[in-house]
């Protein structure tokens, strides 16, 4: 699954056959991706060699599920729409034994970012829309204490958010 087709969020999904032609690995069946409105591009990221060896293939190989907004994709697991850092951005909610996991994609890269919903990262594509999505999800996560998978936030990635003096922090685990 992808939350977003940035190159480091983006990999070893080919394998190479000896003559160089890609295929995905035994253990992918399919992969699948949010659907970028009215086509936007990032021009950039297109060239980049993580996305043009191990993104841009799987649509010709036929592995690939274009989605766009909210979805289910198993009983236990869905994306959720978190617009803003880039065109189709999501998170990805897993549910278990009445638990919730949150995986955020780039919904936050720092640990400032528990707090300071306002900032802005130079690779967000709709400032205002990443300022209120972190607004509004953070503030949920919060709320309900759930679980959460970040890969930009300090190892190992998996926490909560909470309150320390007055303040939205980020809680490892």
């Amino acid at each position: 699954m992808f939350t977003h087709l940035h190159p480091d969020h983006v990999g070893w999904n080919l394998v190479r056959d000896e003559d160089g032609t890609p295929r995905p690995p035994a253990s992918l069946s399919r992969a699948t991706s949010s659907r970028r409105p009215n086509g936007a591009t990032t021009a950039p990221c297109k060239t980049h060699p993580n996305i043009r060896l191990q993104a841009l293939p799987l649509a010709g190989l036929g592995v690939v599920d274009l989605y766009a907004g909210d979805h289910a994709v198993a009983p236990s697991l869905a994306t959720v729409a978190t617009p803003g850092h880039t065109p189709g951005h999501q998170s990805l909610v897993l549910t278990s034994g009445g638990e919730r996991l949150c995986i955020l994609g780039d919904l936050a890269h720092t640990e400032a970012n528990a707090h300071e919903t306002e900032w802005v990262q130079r690779f967000d594509w709709d400032p205002e829309a990443a300022r209120a999505t972190r607004r509004t999800v953070l503030g949920r996560l919060e709320a309900t204490g759930e679980l959460v998978a970040a890969g930009h936030l300090p190892h190992p990635g998996i926490g909560r958010f909470g309150r320390v003096n007055g303040r939205r922090t980020w809680r490892p685990i």
